[in-house]
Protein backbone atom coordinates (compact mmCIF):
# COMPACT_ATOMS: atom_id res chain seq x y z
CA UNK A 1 0.00 0.00 0.00
CA UNK A 2 0.78 3.29 0.55
CA UNK A 3 3.52 5.19 2.69
CA UNK A 4 2.02 7.57 5.60
CA UNK A 5 4.57 9.79 6.65
CA UNK A 6 4.38 8.21 10.24
CA UNK A 7 6.19 4.87 9.08
CA UNK A 8 9.51 6.74 9.86
CA UNK A 9 12.61 7.34 8.06
CA UNK A 10 13.60 3.65 8.03
CA UNK A 11 10.79 3.21 5.10
CA UNK A 12 12.74 6.04 3.45
CA UNK A 13 15.88 4.11 4.08
CA UNK A 14 14.08 0.97 1.82
CA UNK A 15 13.19 3.54 -0.95
CA UNK A 16 16.72 4.45 -1.38
CA UNK A 17 17.80 0.88 -1.43
CA UNK A 18 15.05 0.34 -4.24
CA UNK A 19 16.37 3.60 -6.21
CA UNK A 20 20.02 1.34 -6.00
CA UNK A 21 18.71 -1.70 -7.70
CA UNK A 22 16.96 -0.17 -10.30
CA UNK A 23 19.89 2.08 -10.71
CA UNK A 24 21.91 -1.48 -10.71
CA UNK A 25 19.79 -2.85 -13.19
CA UNK A 26 19.83 -0.02 -15.56
CA UNK A 27 16.28 1.02 -14.97
CA UNK A 28 17.08 4.83 -14.54
CA UNK A 29 13.34 5.86 -14.46
CA UNK A 30 12.41 3.54 -11.66
CA UNK A 31 15.44 4.68 -9.83
CA UNK A 32 14.59 8.13 -10.01
CA UNK A 33 11.21 7.40 -8.73
CA UNK A 34 12.26 5.80 -5.65
CA UNK A 35 14.80 8.33 -5.02
CA UNK A 36 12.35 11.01 -5.13
CA UNK A 37 9.94 9.16 -3.25
CA UNK A 38 12.64 8.59 -0.58
CA UNK A 39 13.15 12.18 -0.12
CA UNK A 40 9.47 13.06 -0.32
CA UNK A 41 9.07 10.64 2.87
CA UNK A 42 11.78 12.08 4.51
CA UNK A 43 10.91 15.82 4.17
CA UNK A 44 7.70 14.43 6.00
CA UNK A 45 9.06 12.20 8.91
CA UNK A 46 12.22 13.79 9.72
CA UNK A 47 13.62 17.47 10.32
CA UNK A 48 16.23 19.05 8.36
CA UNK A 49 19.19 17.53 10.76
CA UNK A 50 18.42 13.73 10.27
CA UNK A 51 21.51 11.65 9.48
CA UNK A 52 19.89 10.37 6.66
CA UNK A 53 19.62 13.10 4.60
CA UNK A 54 23.45 12.80 3.13
CA UNK A 55 22.77 9.38 1.31
CA UNK A 56 19.04 10.39 0.21
CA UNK A 57 20.51 13.14 -1.23
CA UNK A 58 23.69 11.30 -2.44
CA UNK A 59 21.53 8.67 -4.09
CA UNK A 60 19.05 11.18 -5.18
CA UNK A 61 22.13 12.92 -6.84
CA UNK A 62 23.19 9.27 -8.81
CA UNK A 63 19.79 8.78 -9.76
CA UNK A 64 19.69 11.71 -11.58
CA UNK A 65 23.03 11.52 -13.50
CA UNK A 66 23.67 7.65 -14.16
CA UNK A 67 27.19 7.23 -14.68
CA UNK A 68 27.01 6.48 -18.84
CA UNK A 69 24.45 9.12 -19.09
CA UNK A 70 25.39 12.77 -19.78
CA UNK A 71 22.00 14.32 -19.18
CA UNK A 72 21.29 15.53 -15.51
CA UNK A 73 24.75 16.28 -14.18
CA UNK A 74 23.34 20.37 -13.48
CA UNK A 75 20.52 18.78 -11.28
CA UNK A 76 22.45 15.86 -9.77
CA UNK A 77 25.26 18.39 -8.50
CA UNK A 78 22.95 20.44 -6.21
CA UNK A 79 21.90 17.30 -4.78
CA UNK A 80 25.88 16.21 -4.72
CA UNK A 81 26.88 19.16 -2.57
CA UNK A 82 24.14 18.88 -0.33
CA UNK A 83 24.98 15.65 0.63
CA UNK A 84 28.46 16.94 0.63
CA UNK A 85 27.61 19.39 2.96
CA UNK A 86 25.69 16.59 5.27
CA UNK A 87 28.26 14.14 5.72
CA UNK A 88 31.18 16.79 6.61
CA UNK A 89 28.85 18.39 9.30
CA UNK A 90 28.63 14.23 10.54
CA UNK A 91 32.21 13.73 10.62
CA UNK A 92 31.64 11.11 8.03
CA UNK A 93 34.60 12.00 5.71
CA UNK A 94 34.55 8.40 3.80
CA UNK A 95 31.00 9.53 2.97
CA UNK A 96 32.24 12.81 1.51
CA UNK A 97 34.82 11.36 -0.88
CA UNK A 98 32.97 9.10 -2.66
CA UNK A 99 30.34 12.26 -2.95
CA UNK A 100 33.26 14.19 -4.41
CA UNK A 101 33.81 11.42 -6.68
CA UNK A 102 30.10 11.84 -7.86
CA UNK A 103 30.69 15.53 -8.01
CA UNK A 104 34.46 15.18 -9.75
CA UNK A 105 32.59 12.93 -12.88
CA UNK A 106 29.70 15.34 -13.15
CA UNK A 107 32.25 18.29 -13.53
CA UNK A 108 34.29 16.41 -15.89
CA UNK A 109 31.46 15.81 -18.22
CA UNK A 110 30.43 19.68 -17.56
CA UNK A 111 34.29 20.66 -18.95
CA UNK A 112 35.04 22.09 -15.56
CA UNK A 113 38.46 20.01 -15.71
CA UNK A 114 40.00 22.54 -12.90
CA UNK A 115 37.10 22.13 -10.08
CA UNK A 116 36.70 17.92 -11.23
CA UNK A 117 40.01 17.60 -10.42
CA UNK A 118 40.12 19.23 -7.14
CA UNK A 119 37.40 17.43 -6.23
CA UNK A 120 38.99 14.02 -7.31
CA UNK A 121 41.87 15.12 -5.42
CA UNK A 122 40.68 15.83 -2.04
CA UNK A 123 38.63 12.49 -2.46
CA UNK A 124 42.12 10.79 -2.46
CA UNK A 125 43.77 12.74 -0.14
CA UNK A 126 41.21 11.44 2.68
CA UNK A 127 41.95 8.14 1.45
CA UNK A 128 45.54 8.24 1.56
CA UNK A 129 45.24 9.44 5.01
CA UNK A 130 42.54 7.00 7.00
CA UNK A 131 42.68 3.27 7.21
CA UNK A 132 39.70 2.33 4.38
CA UNK A 133 36.56 0.29 4.49
CA UNK A 134 35.07 -2.06 2.26
CA UNK A 135 33.70 1.18 -0.16
CA UNK A 136 37.27 2.43 -0.77
CA UNK A 137 38.02 -1.08 -2.26
CA UNK A 138 35.36 -1.06 -4.94
CA UNK A 139 36.04 2.31 -5.48
CA UNK A 140 40.07 2.75 -5.46
CA UNK A 141 40.51 1.57 -9.12
CA UNK A 142 37.61 4.06 -10.31
CA UNK A 143 39.23 6.88 -8.34
CA UNK A 144 42.80 6.31 -9.93
CA UNK A 145 41.35 5.78 -13.39
CA UNK A 146 39.05 9.11 -12.82
CA UNK A 147 42.25 10.90 -11.36
CA UNK A 148 44.50 10.03 -14.16
CA UNK A 149 41.78 10.62 -16.40
CA UNK A 150 41.23 14.56 -15.05
CA UNK A 151 45.61 14.49 -15.20
CA UNK A 152 45.76 14.35 -18.90
CA UNK A 153 43.35 17.09 -19.78
CA UNK A 154 44.74 19.87 -21.45
CA UNK A 155 41.82 22.05 -19.47
CA UNK A 156 43.65 21.98 -16.06
CA UNK A 157 46.26 24.43 -15.17
CA UNK A 158 49.88 23.00 -14.39
CA UNK A 159 49.49 23.58 -10.77
CA UNK A 160 46.11 21.65 -10.78
CA UNK A 161 47.70 18.96 -12.34
CA UNK A 162 50.61 18.65 -10.30
CA UNK A 163 48.52 18.83 -7.17
CA UNK A 164 46.34 15.91 -8.38
CA UNK A 165 49.84 14.01 -9.55
CA UNK A 166 50.92 14.42 -6.02
CA UNK A 167 47.58 13.04 -4.50
CA UNK A 168 47.35 10.03 -6.45
CA UNK A 169 50.80 9.06 -5.69
CA UNK A 170 50.59 9.73 -1.49
CA UNK A 171 47.30 7.34 -2.55
CA UNK A 172 49.35 4.78 -4.10
CA UNK A 173 52.17 5.00 -1.77
CA UNK A 174 49.51 4.49 1.57
CA UNK A 175 47.58 1.87 -0.23
CA UNK A 176 50.87 0.10 -1.00
CA UNK A 177 51.95 0.24 2.96
CA UNK A 178 48.82 -0.82 4.02
CA UNK A 179 48.88 -3.87 1.68
CA UNK A 180 52.42 -4.41 3.23
CA UNK A 181 51.69 -4.44 6.45
CA UNK A 182 49.12 -6.86 5.81
CA UNK A 183 50.83 -9.13 4.44
CA UNK A 184 53.30 -9.09 7.09
CA UNK A 185 53.40 -11.46 9.90
CA UNK A 186 50.83 -11.89 11.91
Amino acid sequence: GDVEPDDDAFVAWQMVLLSVGWRNLGEHERALHWALAARSLLSAVAGPDHPMWAQVDEHLGRALHPDEQSEGCEEALSSFDDALREYQGQGDGEGASLVRLEIAKCLQQLSRYAAGLEQARQAADYWSEHVPTFMLNQQAAHLYEHLLTLVDLEASTESSREGAKQALERLRASRKAKGQRRSGPR
